[in-house]
């Protein structure tokens, strides 16, 4: 630990107590604070950089700290070193370094480094603060992002009467000249594409507008496993000609519990779409039900698990909002997934998801049996 300045002649007892101020003061600051020497090895790191990275300072005190930084920010940091420890710079402030959590998620972080110098002038080291300013941008894009559905509220409420009024008459004539044909008939076929694709934008207009229309669920009691059991037998019919494997590992511990079960269907449904979509040369899809206690409270977790493409890292604190999408145009909305994340949070719970790119891709969704315990 590097002492603070003292007055020449200073005692022992003056310099514990130096010692022992330095160590209270790094304790006490807010930011993560990193102290260096001049090979880079790390002299001093103080609580709030052990809760910001999870890693206590007894881990990372005489190492390279190019080795302890959390990813994503240390690969531009060894640059920043060389210009400050070489003397070329005394201070460089980088904004917005992101790092990507493994459960998912972004911190964004501010680092700023400076030389720290020796009493003669010399670089002795230097100095890092890292500032969390991940909730701050969360806040803004929350804002920004509630200004965006506002106004598309507004759009599509006038789009949606505009084309559904049309909409409403072509499938009724084409449902109208299907009942007047026989099986097999020419062009049969090519009404039945009509009107499927005429259904499909139906459901793509209805998912926007429930997407900017918050739907509140009605809570009866439902069988969370019954609901499941639904969505996989509709889900059996696109897994057959698809080369996907489809296992349903149900837990019968799972009670009733009181949530919509027409809305828990419908996230369902988007998170087995989406593996679906996420394995266009085959693979193997898993739906799971739990009982099991999360952060001391008793919760039904739902995991629907696949062997597709996986999530890559540059799109991970994307994948819940409304309109993202990694699919070619005309294969998917992006509002899948952000449905089913106000579906969960309107029932008090969390969803969650583990990925890697090319390892396919994990969603988990935890609902409270007791919708007073609000998700955390």
């Amino acid at each position: 630990m590097p002492t603070c300045p003292r007055e020449p002649g200073g005692s022992e007892r003056d310099i514990l107590k130096d010692t022992e101020l330095c160590s209270s003061l790094l304790a006490s600051i807010s930011d993560g604070i990193v102290v260096l020497d001049d090979d880079a090895r790390i002299m001093a790191w103080n609580r709030s950089m052990a809760e910001l990275t999870g890693v206590p300072s007894s881990e990372v005190l005489g190492r390279d700290v190019l080795e302890c930084f959390p990813s994503g920010v240390e690969e531009g940091l060894g640059a920043v070193l060389d210009r400050v420890l070489s003397g070329t710079e005394e201070r460089v402030l980088v904004k917005g370094w992101k790092h990507y959590l493994k459960r998912g998620g972004v911190q964004v972080l501010d680092v700023l480094c400076y030389r720290l110098p020796d009493s003669g002038g010399s670089v002795r080291g230097a100095v890092i603060v890292v500032i969390d300013h991940t909730e701050s941008v969360r806040l803004q894009e929350q804002v920004a992002r509630g200004e965006q559905l506002a106004a598309a509220g507004q759009m599509l409420a006038g789009l949606a009467h505009g084309i559904g009024t049309p909409l409403n008459v072509i499938t009724g004539n084409v449902e109208y000249l299907l009942s007047q044909m026989d099986e097999g008939a020419q062009g049969r076929a090519e009404l039945e594409i009509i009107l499927n694709e005429a259904a499909r934008i139906s459901r793509v207009m209805g998912q926007m507008l429930r997407m900017v229309r918050r739907e509140e669920p009605t809570f009866r009691p439902t069988d969370v496993n019954a609901v499941v059991r639904s969505v996989l037998r509709v889900a059996g019919f696109q897994v057959a000609s698809a080369s996907i494997q489809m296992e349903g590992d149900l837990d019968e511990a799972v009670p009733m519990m009181e949530a919509d079960a027409a809305q828990l269907e419908q996230m369902l449904v988007n998170l087995v779409l989406n593996a679906i979509q996420a394995m266009p040369s085959g693979g193997r899809l898993t739906v799971r039900s739990r009982l099991d206690g999360d952060r001391g409270r008793t919760a039904v977790r739902i995991e629907v698990s696949d062997t597709g493409c996986g999530i890559g890292s540059d799109d991970r604190r994307r994948v819940f909002d409304p309109f993202f999408t990694t699919k070619e145009p005309g294969r998917g909305t992006g509002l899948g997934l952000a449905v089913c994340k106000r579906i969960v949070e309107d029932h008090g719970g969390r969803i969650s998801f583990d990925s890697e790119l090319g390892k396919g891709a994990s969603f988990t969704v935890r609902l409270p049996l007791n919708r007073s315990e609000e998700s955390g």
